[in-house]
């Protein structure tokens, strides 16, 4: 029973991650672009970018987690 409210709780949690990832990294490209943010120091660029891509993944991670712990396909 703790199990498979434990894979509840990552199912959800992945699609959080992967959701704000998805939404966080097209900003980036777009929005950001746009407001001239881009024009700032180029390592806080691709900071900024890898920890939306970190977080995504993690969301990804997640996801993979809550389908094993279910005996779903993996």
């Amino acid at each position: 029973m703790q199990q498979a409210w434990i894979a509840s709780a990552l199912e959800w949690a992945g699609f959080f991650g992967i959701t704000v990832g998805i939404i966080l990294v097209i900003k980036h490209f777009t929005l950001d672009t746009r407001l001239g943010d881009m024009a700032r120091h180029g390592t806080i660029r691709w900071v900024r970018l890898g920890a939306y891509v970190l977080l995504l993944v993690l969301g990804l991670v997640a996801q993979h987690l809550a389908r094993v712990l279910t005996g779903g396909p993996s």
